[in-house]
């Protein structure tokens, strides 16, 4: 930058929204694109890790006061059976005890309120589904309570916050709902008693769509042709007449074998190899029992090799859990957010597609990425709700400030620290040193000749 009218401009466009800092950082940067020639300048709210510096070309000012502060130092919203669990803890970030109001809102849509709203909802002609609820709770010097409670899992959008304080940034919440992703699954076994048992247990995990059409899984004893978006669970039961009681070869690393045991299991499966391609994923000396390979298209086969008639599997909790991390493994390649609700500052991933996405911050910008592909991280620096379009779906994920160290105000300070060198001293130290050592050279060599010819003289 040559002018001040360059950092002028660049100051109206910064937003002091970051969720920490890298002061040590920004300096050695600083000092690096200034070549060590630039003076440099921090404006901040506490001292500096060593308060005397040294350095001639850094000034450190400090501009903050210690203040008292609350705040909302977490909130989670997640799936609770036909009801969301929320989870908020405030924090008390001062010495003394206090009694504060906390409140929440439950919104009709989620666009009827809008982030950073200090007044209490209701008192703003938001719409809300259900009146908002207020109590009061008392915290001790640096104390952090926890608050835990159920609303409707159909309810769009959660306020909630506390009374206006030091920094109200960190006041107030939304929280969307989070998402919810079911399996269409088709079950085509021949074995009545087998798909019977197979259908309660998808049923159990909560992770099962009402419908089956165009499956997304398919579960089948032949090489049945699957469509373009389903993967498949080939179940070999025939020849499958040798019961192994382990020790089993688990893959714990993989999403399939998650909180498996199989501690006294007795597992009956047909003696096999592994077929060119696969991933066993649990296997019994050489015996693939479960295994999986992914072909061309991206979609995943799974071959679980197991006779129920002649094993106990079935009767274990690892039955139930393995059907759960089937489904929960194939939600998680699903194309779309995977997450609602995200802190300031952290990626949000996104599985996308080949079309389009496009993301609308809270402030209105909108970033396009024409061409996606895989997974795509979003960055959220502002808080607020954002929208995602991806083909002719959108869907919305909402950015909390959420920062401890960021609320804890206890520990600002104002002062400052060391100052920019004048001007002779600077040239004192920018003016290279070696002509004085080319000075004491030719001295030396003047003394040296001016000896040498006396000598001959003298000879």
């Amino acid at each position: 930058m040559k002018s001040w009218r360059e950092v002028d401009e660049l100051l109206s466009q910064w937003k002091c929204w970051s969720p920490d800092g890298a002061i040590d950082s920004a300096v050695t940067l600083a000092a690096e694109l200034g070549k060590q020639q630039a003076n440099i300048l921090v404006l901040t709210d506490h001292k500096p890790a060593e308060e005397k510096i040294s350095n001639q070309r850094l000034e450190w000012h400090a501009f903050g006061l210690p203040l008292d502060n609350f705040a909302i130092v977490n909130a989670s919203r997640t799936a609770f059976g036909d009801q969301d669990r929320c989870l908020l803890e405030v924090a008390n970030f001062s010495s003394g005890a206090r009694s504060i109001t906390f409140w929440t809102a439950v919104a009709e849509r989620s666009g009827d309120t809008a982030f950073g709203n200090a007044d209490v909802p209701g008192k703003s002609g938001a719409a809300l589904r259900f009146p908002p609820q207020s109590k009061t709770i008392s915290l001790g010097g640096h104390e952090t309570q926890r608050i835990v409670f159920n609303i409707p899992a159909n309810a769009p959008l959660l306020r909630a916050g506390i009374e206006a304080d030091s920094l109200t940034e960190d006041n107030e919440v939304q929280l969307l709902p989070p998402i919810r992703k079911h399996v269409r699954v088709q079950v085509a076994l021949a074995d009545e008693n087998l798909s019977a048992l197979v259908n309660r247990t998808l049923d159990s995990t909560g992770l099962r769509a009402a419908i089956s059409d165009n499956p997304e899984l398919v579960i089948h004893e032949t090489d049945t042709v699957v469509s373009s978006n389903s993967w498949s669970l080939r179940w070999l039961s025939s020849g499958a007449t040798n019961a192994y009681t382990g020790p089993f070869i688990v893959d714990n690393s993989h999403p399939l074998a998650a909180g498996i045991a199989l501690e006294g299991v007795i597992w009956a499966a047909a003696a096999a190899t592994n077929s060119p391609g696969d991933v066993p994923v649990i296997l019994a000396g050489n015996t693939p029992l479960l295994s999986t390979r992914e072909d061309v298209n991206g979609r995943c086969h799974l071959t679980l090799n197991l006779n129920t008639g002649l094993s106990t599997l079935q009767n274990t909790p690892d039955w139930p859990i393995l059907f759960w991390n089937i489904l929960s493994w194939r939600i998680s390649e699903m194309p779309g957010l995977k997450e609602s609700n995200a802190r300031l500052g952290a990626e949000v991933n996104l599985k996308t597609t080949d079309e389009a996405v496009t993301v609308t911050q809270p402030d209105g910008v909108k970033k396009v990425f024409p061409k996606t592909g895989g997974e795509l991280a979003l960055e959220t620096p502002l808080p607020g709700i954002y929208s995602v379009a991806m083909g002719t779906v959108t869907n919305q994920f909402s950015v909390n400030a959420i920062a401890a160290d960021e609320s804890d105000l206890s520990t600002c300070f104002s002062s400052q620290w060391g100052r920019w060198g004048n001007d002779t001293e600077r040239r004192m130290e920018d003016t290279s040193a070696v002509w004085i050592f080319g000075l004491l050279a030719l001295a030396l060599l003047t003394t040296h000749l001016y000896l040498v010819a006396n000598a001959k003289g003298g000879s």
